[in-house]
């Protein structure tokens, strides 16, 4: 899923709080334990703090020369690259 974030004119990132569930707030409170709840919770809350300032940082230094670096270097763990690079 591709992020969900835009810019405003100041370039500042705006949030988009939808984009963290797949499901509904109430299908998560159906289905899991009130532990369980809680603790998404925290996690969910701490993903939507972090979240804009991160995405700021990846807009800011992005580019296709970095985005290039990170596809190669990103396969040099894969089974791609060994199928490729060992004979």
């Amino acid at each position: 899923m591709p992020p969900h974030f835009q810019l405003d004119e100041d370039n500042d990132v705006i949030h988009d709080a939808e984009a963290f569930s797949l499901a509904t707030e109430s299908a998560y409170q159906a289905a899991y334990s009130p532990l369980r709840l809680y603790l998404r919770q925290l996690v969910v809350d701490k993903v939507k703090r972090e979240n804009p300032k991160l995405a700021a940082i990846q807009h800011r230094y992005r580019s296709p020369e970095l985005d290039r670096l990170f596809v190669f270097s990103g396969m040099l763990g894969n089974h791609s690259f060994f199928m490729i690079a060992l004979p």
